[in-house]
């Protein structure tokens, strides 16, 4: 099987590969221009076994490829969606957690409203819809809240929302903070965590469209008859009317079945205790039931994975809404950037360079663990500026900017990823042109601040 020839070694007409060459090989066939087209596992194997052998070759040859830098972060990620669901905790009873949310996208009104605030009981499922502007201030919004929810119902425990710039500012967080009101913000691109506000929302949009279809200069004046058919609506997560597990009846209901205490208006105060004891309890238990529903639903088709501090990860370009001019063209993956918080098991802190403006926390189905291997970085990072001057064209990803110290900080090809460079912002534009941009182009993937992401909003269309 083995023989020699011309001071090479053949095993099956395939030359052997010594242990210090294996390396170049696999650059040759994975990631050279003309011979690799960074190509999969299967073809690359194919590529290798038709000329070279070495022991272990298709766990080198999987391992190289998983590792690869640029495959990671400019390939789709084909594993099952990262993360289980994991439902928020069952309220203990009415109001005491609610959801809050936004929609936009509607058509001003003669009385100027472009915008409707969602406040929904996480217990009952009953909701309010305020009309409001868009221009809506945080101190404003505070003042709907009190106006429409708190002065009915009390001070909630928890409330739930995205991460709209109203919910976010000091003056909002230091007021909930006071009042011993506990936020619960949703992380980057993921409307799961406030899957009840959105849900509401879409049945808010179809009533809106049915009721004001005609008259799109007054959905404001509707807007109250809107929300009491949706209360009294019989809702499958309670499976009751929210008006009946809030309040023990549905307001101005025909009693068709004298029977029925639930049905009865005309209570004793102990039958009417006994009455929401009795209707609290069975919405609770249908709450768990549709949770259990949902995870039996949805998990099988999800994989759960779970990250420590420490590890590094890839962040998913779609956790903050944003794209490039030619996204076709830009890397799907951005990173890799250090995990250095666990806010749960589906939520992880990234440590994102000062120069973004984005919060930090992602949920898990947006990132994935970055492969290492410290054989593939064969070169340090410059260590003098004439080194850096030659090397300008190895930089293979902007990852932050620092103006006032003229400062760009950069990867670079063939170095350990995990490792950043300062480049002179004079020496870096000193780059052709069609390099600089599509280095800018892809840097601001992540970093440029869009409209969308900022204001949370959920716009009609």
């Amino acid at each position: 099987m083995i023989r020699l020839e011309e001071d090479l070694l053949y095993w099956k007409d395939r030359y052997i590969v010594p242990r210090s060459k294996v390396q170049l090989v696999l650059n040759t066939y994975h990631d050279h221009g003309l011979f690799g087209g960074h190509f999969g596992y299967n073809v690359t194997l194919q590529k290798v076994t038709e000329s070279y052998y070495w022991p272990r070759q298709d766990h080198e040859v999987q391992k190289y490829v998983a590792s690869c830098p640029n495959c990671q972060v400019f390939k789709f990620h084909r594993n099952r969606q990262y993360g289980l669901l994991k439902p928020l905790e069952v309220p203990e009873g009415r109001w005491t957690d609610i959801s809050i949310d936004f929609v936009s996208g509607l058509p001003p009104t003669v009385s100027g409203k472009d915008m409707i605030l969602v406040v929904v009981d996480r217990f009952s499922k009953r909701a309010h819809f305020v009309a409001c502007n868009k221009e809506l201030s945080q101190e404003y919004t505070i003042n709907l809240l009190f106006q429409f929810v708190f002065c009915y119902h009390g001070f909630p425990k928890r409330i739930v929302s995205d991460r709209d710039v109203r919910f976010t500012g000091n003056a909002y967080r230091e007021l909930t903070e006071r009042l011993g009101i506990k936020l619960c913000m949703s992380s980057s691109n993921h409307p799961e965590s406030d899957g009840q506000s959105e849900r509401t929302i879409k049945t808010l949009t179809q009533l809106l469209r049915s009721y004001a279809g005609l008259e799109q200069g007054r959905w404001d004046v509707l807007l109250p008859q809107v929300e009491f058919v949706y209360n009294s609506t019989y809702h499958s997560a309670v499976k009751a009317a929210p008006f009946l597990v809030d309040l023990g009846y549905v307001p101005n209901e025909p009693l068709l079945d004298s029977t029925s205490l639930t049905a009865a208006r005309n209570f004793s105060a102990v039958d009417l205790i006994q009455s929401l004891r009795a209707i609290t309890l069975r919405t609770k238990d249908c709450l768990k039931e549709n949770q259990v529903n949902m995870e039996v639903a949805v998990n099988p088709g999800r994989r759960e994975e779970k990250f420590a501090v420490g590890d590094y990860v890839l962040v998913h370009r779609d956790a903050y809404f944003t794209g490039g001019r030619y996204i076709k063209l830009q890397p799907i993956f951005l990173g890799p950037f250090k995990i250095v918080k666990v806010i749960n098991e589906n939520a992880y802190e990234v440590d994102l360079p000062k120069t973004s403006k984005k919060h930090r926390v992602i949920n898990v189905r947006w990132i994935k663990k970055y492969q290492f291997d410290s054989e593939r970085y064969v070169k340090e990072l410059p260590r003098s500026e004439t080194e850096l001057r030659n090397r300008l064209e190895n930089i293979s990803s902007v990852i932050g900017f620092a103006p006032s110290e003229g400062i760009v900080y950069c990867k670079f090809a063939h170095v350990d990823p995990r490792l950043t460079a300062a480049v002179p912002l004079k020496m870096f534009k000193s780059l052709p042109l069609l390099r600089r941009r599509s280095l800018i182009n892809n840097f601001e993937q992540l970093y440029k601040q869009s409209v969308s992401d900022e204001r949370g909003e959920d716009v009609i269309r």
